[in-house]
């Protein structure tokens, strides 16, 4: 199976979560969609990213990990953006991108 990335742009968290649970979270709440190989937090042009590998049957399946996984994440930890990449010879290449839209009465993803 190929390995894919979620890359995810963070703000600040929602809930109390203790900083060291964070990380940790988030890939617990991938590993409900996808079976989750490796994850990190980094920052990149002095923004936080958190990246999370996972394993994925296909394109479409990852950018739906992303996309579902993103919206569950928000709930906790303020998602800017997102974007998915397909690993090749390990070398990302991002397949998708996306960003959580608030409503007032539900969460939506806008997918470019």
């Amino acid at each position: 199976m190929p390995s894919y990335r979620l890359v995810l742009t963070v703000g600040e968290v929602r809930l109390p979560l203790p900083f060291d649970d964070v990380l940790p979270t988030v890939a617990n709440i991938v590993a409900t969609y996808a079976t989750v190989e490796h994850r990190d937090l980094a920052i990149r042009q002095g923004q936080p990213h958190i990246v999370i590998r996972f394993t994925g049957t296909s394109d479409a399946h990852a950018r739906s990990v992303c996309d579902s996984a993103s919206l569950d994440i928000d709930t906790l930890i303020e998602v800017r953006e997102y974007h998915t990449e397909v690993l090749h010879r390990g070398r990302g290449r991002i397949i998708g991108h996306g960003q959580v839209q608030r409503h007032d009465s539900f969460d939506d993803v806008s997918r470019s």
